[in-house]
């Protein structure tokens, strides 16, 4: 998540907020430290893994992440993909 929500900075957002469902503790105050807002549902004193709050917590495979990530892609308005394909131009 540090490592999106840097991505996501360095594009100069107005405003950058993270939420999640379930976060440690830390991990709350290291993102509030990168981001304009953390909006976090549940934070347990003792986390252990974020699998363990949800009833099925499947693994994502390569094929579908890259797959969802095209369609995202493919969505974005003509204008902003041009933007991203050419910067400065």
């Amino acid at each position: 998540m540090r490592a999106s929500v840097r991505s996501v900075r360095a594009g100069g957002p107005a405003r950058l907020v993270v939420a999640v469902p379930v976060c440690a503790l830390p991990s709350c105050d290291a993102l509030r430290a990168e981001a304009d807002e953390v909006v976090c549902a549940y934070q347990p004193e003792e986390f252990w893994a974020v699998g363990y709050y949800y009833q099925h917590f499947e693994p994502v495979g390569d094929d579908e992440v890259n797959a969802t990530l095209g369609e995202a892609w493919a969505t974005r308005p003509a204008r902003e993909q041009a933007a991203q394909a050419h910067p400065g131009a």
